[in-house]
């Protein structure tokens, strides 16, 4: 799914026997294909309150439910994911200079997988004609 090759991923997703990484696997899936109602089926399965709150605020984004947004990014702890977070809204607001901003300070509050995923994130969505967010 970090390299956005999700045909190949939803062929290898129900090989994942944990539930925990199995349910934020789904949730990135349906939240990446625009399968929000699968999305929110899925999120309240999520143990981790970071992953959990990540998920439905990335699904309130998509839907212009910009209080639900503000709430559910206040409740995570991981200064990078709310910098991500941050990003994606001013990218969806039109405002560019500000996304770039808080992209680079996501990655920069970030290490391991995590920054992995920004970064390989934006390099994606630099090359997309039809972007709708930052990362």
């Amino acid at each position: 799914m970090i390299n956005r090759r999700f045909e190949e991923a939803a062929a290898i997703m129900p090989k994942i026997k944990n539930r925990e990484i199995r349910a934020n696997a789904d949730a990135y899936y349906y939240i990446e294909t625009n399968r929000l109602a699968e999305a929110k089926e899925v999120v309240p399965q999520i143990k981790n309150p970071d992953a959990r709150h990540l998920y439905s605020a990335m699904i309130a984004l998509i839907e212009n439910d910009w209080a639900a947004f503000e709430e559910m990014k206040s409740k995570i702890r991981h200064k990078g994911v709310k910098y991500a977070l941050d990003a994606d809204a001013a990218y969806k607001k039109g405002d560019y200079e500000q996304a770039r901003s808080f992209g680079d300070l996501a990655i920069s509050h970030s290490a391991g997988l995590q920054r992995y995923i920004f970064i390989k994130g934006l390099e994606h969505q630099k090359n997309n004609p039809h972007r709708q967010s930052y990362f």
